[in-house]
């Protein structure tokens, strides 16, 4: 059998070749240039470790060294070197003596200090020199390596010191005191930075302008950083320092008679709400503050010496009026490195109002409603209630109050206006309404005929009127409330009872009507009347019982004889005819 022929073999194109090799010479190129990349890195960032380690011990070091304590400030102090002055005794005041400025010789009696040792002498206004005694004449006598330079336009003290210095030199921090020298170690990563705590905000800085002084116009010196490579501003990395009242060093060949100027205006505004915009004025001697209208809190440096004062007024915001409470005015600036302190601080005016309420009832209560800026309803009653309120001008209103039926109307004044700290009266008098009136129509009564009219009050009982007749009866001054009407019975006219609601202060009519009644059959007499006989003249008919009972009916007459004429005449002898009216009188005729 004859074998078939396989098929042929493909093999790579010089194109797929020339790509391939592309791509290999790329990662290969890729790789050859991360690697150093990575490889840096990674030691600078151990580097960085040992750095920050190395900063660790030396800041442990370091504050050791100012954990002596008596710290006063830096003498000076830059990025590689410093020089740090502590106290080491007690002060002693300095005599007032000529010349003291600019003299090479001070007495101070009672300074403990020797020849070689330092004296740190220090102003009532926080200018300071440290200076190293070179000789003791006498007791109680220093001469320095150099003057003063100081004013003696206050108290000046002496304290016995101390210098540390420490420069960053050849790879070392070397440290030199009492003038012994000696090293600290490696001051790789290490340089010195000043931290502040900035005012007002308490944010921290490093190295603001004036620095390393004890005080400069951002804030307070409160550390030493010895870190160079964290340039953040943390107390965490910082020898904590805490200053005293010194608020700068000279040099030693410096003197405050040409210090530059570096005098300062403190201006502190506070208390008013977002928004409000105070109204404070400065005036002093210094062109620059004189005039000034500060909105916010703010430093003036530098100043002339002189006296400065501030003067503020109410300011009023959201419908509410704000007082200013003045401190430190006026301030007297003594020298051209000294600084004062003025405030303005605003506080809300309030004040009181007190309601005088009269005329409810005993246990009766009303509310008030004041519409202003503290506004507010209040709960009242007789006597009086203060409530402290914003200062400002209230609208007033007060709604009726009905207790038991009646209804008490009070009388306000329409607005009132409190003052600071004042307290204005607000007189509330609630009155009841004047007395209802009950008009009672009578109808029905004839003429002569007499009928007392009653009403029943519960709280009062019954109170009457008679009548005549028909017509009207009125009871004045009447409290509000249920009245049962009633009118008493006349022969045989009678009304019934009706009942008026009368309300506060109202008129209220009803009517009475009057009609006969239907009169009750009469007992029978005890004995039986006469015999009617004929002849006798009829019965005369039943009158209605007068008011006086009437006189009594004659007897009836004797019937006539029998056979007897007709009367009249005068003959016959009989007896007379009688006769009555109907009304209790008769007459008899012959």
């Amino acid at each position: 059998m004859i074998k078939s022929t396989p098929p042929p073999t493909r093999g790579f194109t010089l194109i797929e070749v020339l790509v391939a090799v592309t791509i290999a010479v790329l990662v290969v190129g890729f790789v050859a240039a991360i690697l150093p990349r990575a490889t840096s890195a990674s030691a600078e960032q151990a580097q960085t470790v040992r750095a920050t380690t190395r900063v660790s011990a030396v800041t442990q070091i370091l504050v050791e060294q100012f954990n002596d304590g008596g710290f006063a400030g830096f003498a000076t102090g830059t990025s590689s070197t410093l020089t740090a002055v502590f106290t080491t005794g007690a002060s002693t005041t300095v005599p007032l003596q000529r010349d003291f400025a600019t003299a090479s010789t001070i007495y101070v009696p009672g300074l403990r200090a020797t020849v070689g040792s330092q004296v740190l002498l220090v102003t009532s206004s926080g200018i300071s020199k440290v200076a190293t005694v070179t000789a003791m004449p006498s007791t109680g006598v220093f001469t320095l390596d150099c003057q003063p330079g100081l004013p003696t336009t206050g108290t000046v003290v002496a304290y016995p010191a101390r210098t540390l210095t420490l420069a960053l030199q050849d790879g070392t921090i070397r440290r030199t005191t009492n003038g012994v020298t000696s090293s600290l170690g490696s001051s790789e990563g290490v340089s010195f930075s000043y931290l502040y705590e900035e005012t007002p905000s308490g944010r921290l800085i490093r190295d603001p302008a004036g620095a390393p002084a004890n005080r400069v116009a951002a804030g307070t010196l409160v550390g030493l950083v010895p870190v160079s490579v964290d340039p953040r501003a943390d107390r965490a990395a910082a020898v904590p320092l805490q200053v005293s009242r010194i608020r700068r060093m000279l040099g030693c060949t410096e003197s405050a008679a040409i210090t530059p100027n570096e005098g300062r205006l403190n201006v502190t505004i506070s208390g008013l709400p977002t928004g409000a915009t105070p109204d404070v004025s400065l005036s002093g001697p210094d062109a620059a503050v004189n005039g000034q209208r500060p909105t916010s809190s703010q430093s003036y440096q530098p100043v002339q010496r002189g006296t400065y004062a501030m003067t503020a007024r109410q300011v009023s915001a959201g419908g509410r009026t704000y007082v200013p409470e003045i401190r430190g005015s006026p301030a007297t600036l003594l020298n051209t490195w000294g600084q004062i302190y003025m405030a303005t601080t605003y506080r809300e005016a309030r004040g009181t109002i007190t309601a005088n309420v009269t005329g409810l009832p005993t246990g009766g209560q009303g509310t008030i409603t004041l519409t202003g800026p503290d506004a507010q309803t209040i709960s009242v009653s007789n006597g009086s209630r203060a409530v402290d309120v914003a200062a400002g001008t209230y609208s007033v209103s007060a709604p009726a109050v009905t207790i038991s039926g009646v209804t008490y109307t009070p009388t306000v004044p329409s607005s009132i206006t409190v003052t600071n700290n004042g307290n204005v009266t607000l007189p509330v008098n609630y009155t009841a309404p004047t007395g209802g009136t009950l008009v009672i129509n009578v109808i029905g009564l004839p003429t002569g005929g007499m009928a007392d009219i009653t009403y029943y009050y519960l709280a009062t009982g019954a109170t009457s009127k008679q009548t005549s007749g028909s017509g009207t009866v009125t009871f004045s001054g009447l409290p509000a409330g249920n009245y049962v009407v009633s009118g008493s019975n006349w022969l045989t006219y009678a009304t019934t009872n009706v009942i008026a609601n009368l309300p506060a202060g109202g008129t209220q009519y009803v009517t009475l009507n009057y009609g006969i009644e239907a009169i009750e059959p009469s007992d029978p007499p005890s004995t039986p009347p006469p015999p009617v006989l004929p002849g006798d003249p009829p019965s005369p008919p039943a009158s209605p019982p007068p008011t006086e009972p009437p006189p009594a009916s004659p007897p009836p007459a004797e019937p006539p004889p029998s056979g007897g004429g007709g009367g009249g005449g005068g003959g016959g002898g009989g007896p007379p005819q009688c006769f009555y009216d109907g009304h209790g009188d008769g007459s008899c005729g012959f």
